[in-house]
């Protein structure tokens, strides 16, 4: 569970993920002089039902960084973990479920975003094509076959970064062998598209044409763009 608060009138630096010997610390001060802050302790279980107060982040990040934050005043609070849970079709009859509603997850880097709107682009042609009677049979059920492995796939991805995010000292050898790993340009290549969604391709496994692949981006260097 990350616990997370806007305070205004505090000074504390900035810190961008910052893995401490008890807990995981974000802070970052905005321009109008509020401080967003997020704190992690490892090894400590969610608190259950139930948004936490400004008193249960005070705790936490004076655990976890030292510093007090007792004297700021709380603009909002709340708190996210990393519960993780899938619709198990998303096509029942003329109930359709897309983005939140079929798919719950940590909100890690906009890949939930990026997969909901996924969802509404497949979804969103299909339905007019059917509204307008243009639509061949069985073309709503695609929806479900196309986007539902898609979606087991992203979340399987999201809970293995909140593991690397939240665990304590027990993943830290497995942090170190994927730190090891990123400097090579195919496992960049691969996470990127991963995480990003750009890597989503539909259609038979065995045709070799890049149907319904996107297009890379031109390589970086020395040219202008039309």
């Amino acid at each position: 569970e990350l616990l997370r608060a806007d305070v205004d009138g505090v000074e504390i630096p900035d810190r961008r993920f910052q893995r401490l010997p008890k807990g995981l610390a974000i802070a970052a001060r905005r321009g109008d002089g509020v401080t967003r802050v997020m704190v992690h302790r490892f090894g400590t279980p969610p608190r259950g039902a139930g948004e936490p107060d400004f008193a249960d982040v005070v705790a936490a990040w004076r655990d976890v960084t030292g510093e007090d934050l007792s004297g700021g005043t709380p603009l909002w609070v709340n708190s996210f973990g990393d519960a993780s849970r899938q619709a198990e079709h998303y096509r029942r009859g003329r109930i359709l479920l897309a983005g939140d509603a079929a798919h719950q997850q940590m909100p890690i880097g906009g890949q939930a975003l990026n997969l909901g709107l996924q969802d509404a682009v497949n979804l969103g042609w299909k339905l007019a094509a059917t509204v307008r009677g243009r639509a061949p049979e069985g073309l709503l059920d695609t929806y479900h076959d196309e986007r539902h492995a898609v979606g087991r796939r992203v979340l399987s991805t999201i809970r293995a970064q909140a593991r690397l995010l939240l665990g304590g000292p027990e993943v830290e050898a497995l942090r170190s062998v994927i730190g090891e790993l990123v400097p090579y340009e195919p496992v960049r290549t691969h996470l990127a598209g991963l995480i990003s969604g750009l890597d989503v391709r539909y259609g038979a496994a065995e045709d070799p044409a890049p149907v319904g692949a996107r297009l890379p981006g031109p390589p970086p260097g020395d040219h202008g763009t039309a």
